[in-house]
């Protein structure tokens, strides 16, 4: 199984925030090649990447509300190019 923590890169701003109950509901490997290239077209040959995607879901506490909407908006983590990183947030069920 993958750590969805071991997913963040580092590099912006991660949601110190508690979490309650997490789990993750689905996690797998995608693995393609892209093409590489300057921006004026010029084919530098093909790359391959790989993304761990992980979903999971919880309950969470809300203790700095700037930093989740900028969160909200930015995504996390290095696959967001590729569609991922996103948060989808729900009220819990009452």
């Amino acid at each position: 199984m993958i750590d969805p923590l071991d997913l963040i890169d580092g590099t912006e701003p991660v949601l110190a925030l508690p979490v309650l109950d997490e789990k993750v509901t689905r996690a797998r490997r995608a693995v393609f090649s892209k093409a590489t290239g300057d921006p004026s077209g010029n084919s530098g040959g093909r790359t391959t990447v790989t993304l761990d995607i992980v979903d999971y879901e919880g309950t969470l506490t809300v203790t700095d509300p700037a930093l989740l909407a900028q969160t909200l908006l930015a995504g996390i983590g290095s696959g967001k190019a590729y569609g991922c990183g996103m948060l989808t947030l729900a009220r819990p069920a009452s």
